[in-house]
């Protein structure tokens, strides 16, 4: 039986702390810390008197595989809270260096476009590098906080590719981290996405040559859709109608 505990977020005086001084508070998340982070991680943040399952996640290093196993996982554990919470970025930095610390250090860690860099470095070093998967911004400096942290990734995905209970949406995103970019203009509209996702598997399914795990064909697929929204009002064309010019225009595009 899986561990249920509060879920906790942080205090927005130490989220501004860690967007604007990680550095400082980087050597929290050095393993060998664990007392010392869980501590500070409680003492810095509060209660939302709602209670989670703890899942046991995927540590698989197939990324493409392990990612969608554990974007299930996550958003079913967490299925109850509201967009507005999921929304807010003191949840997940809490989440990631707590509950999930070990799953975001062995995924960040152990991604084959890191290893090679952080082969060599010091842990002093590399814990600074964590500003990305743990915290609140990408390596550039910009914040894009939903789609770069490790676990708000995962429930994004999850809800968005949730239907009555059936998950087999999730096949259109391996692999997952460049996708839930592309997807971003439509984290809040679920029915929309899944009306995206649902005209990219028909797509590739009548298609000879295409692959919805394909990440060009993904991007061209969100793509048309995202043209569509800066002249319609995309969220209000007949489901059959959308899908029908999402499909011409890829096609089109292809030729």
């Amino acid at each position: 039986m899986n561990k249920k505990i509060e879920l906790r977020m942080l205090k927005q005086d130490t989220l501004d702390d860690l967007k604007f001084h990680f550095d400082d508070l980087s050597y929290l998340y050095k393993k060998e810390n664990t007392v010392e982070r869980m501590n500070f991680f409680k003492e810095n943040s509060i209660g939302t008197n709602i209670y989670m399952d703890v899942p046991d996640l995927d540590f698989g290093e197939d990324f493409k595989e392990s990612d969608l196993a554990n974007a299930k996982l996550v958003y079913e554990s967490l299925k109850n809270i509201s967009q507005l919470m999921a929304s807010d970025f003191r949840v997940w930095s809490y989440l990631c260096a707590t509950v999930f610390y070990d799953y975001v250090y062995h995924r960040f860690t152990n991604d084959p476009t890191n290893q090679k860099k952080f082969a060599t470095m010091s842990e002093d070093d590399l814990v600074k590098k964590f500003i990305v998967p743990f915290s609140y911004k990408t390596a550039n400096g910009l914040s894009r906080s939903l789609e770069t942290n490790y676990i708000s990734r995962l429930w994004i995905v999850g809800h968005v590719c949730e239907k009555n209970g059936d998950y087999s949406l999730l096949n259109t995103f391996k692999a997952l981290p460049g996708k839930v970019t592309q997807m971003r203009v439509f984290f809040n509209n679920k029915n929309l996405a899944q009306i995206i996702l649902e005209t990219l598997l028909d797509f590739c399914d009548k298609e000879q040559g295409r692959d919805y795990a394909d990440r060009p064909t993904f991007e061209l697929c969100f793509k048309q859709a995202n043209i569509i929204s800066s002249s319609r009002a995309i969220d209000l064309i007949p489901e059959d109608v959308l899908k029908k010019d999402i499909y011409d225009m890829m096609l089109s595009s292809s030729k």
